[in-house]
C-alpha cells in the first residue's frame, strides 16, 4: 500500500493543529495562573512538556507581578513547529517528484 504525498501532508497538518492547540492552551493557562494541582491542567502541562523538548531552554519565561507567566518556550514551539512542518513538507515533495512514474 502506497501513501501519497498529499495524504501525508494532510495528516502532518492535523498533527500540527493538535500540537498548536495544546500549546495554545498551555500559554493561556499559565497566563491565567491555572493551578497545576487540577488533574487536567497537570496532564496538559506534562503532555506539552514532552512536545516542547526540542525548544526547551531557548528563552526564559517572563513572570509578571501578579504571578502570571508568559511561557516563551511554548510560544517559540508554536512558531518553530510550523517551520519544521513546512521544511518536511518541501522535502517530501522533492522526494515525491524524483520518483519515476509507474504509468
Amino acid at each position: 500500500m502506497r501513501i501519497s504525498a498529499p495524504a501525508v501532508t494532510k495528516y502532518m497538518k492535523y498533527v500540527l493543529g493538535f500540537i498548536e492547540l495544546f500549546l495554545g492552551f498551555r500559554v493561556l493557562l499559565m497566563f491565567l495562573k491555572a493551578s497545576d494541582v487540577a488533574p487536567i491542567v497537570d496532564l496538559l502541562y506534562r503532555v506539552t512538556d514532552v512536545i516542547m523538548v526540542p525548544f526547551a531552554g531557548i528563552f526564559r519565561d517572563i513572570a509578571l507581578r501578579n504571578g502570571s507567566v508568559i511561557d516563551l518556550n511554548a510560544l517559540s514551539s508554536m512558531v518553530g513547529y510550523p517551520i519544521v512542518l513546512y521544511l518536511l513538507n518541501e522535502l517530501l515533495h522533492l522526494i515525491a517528484k524524483d520518483e519515476p512514474s509507474k504509468r
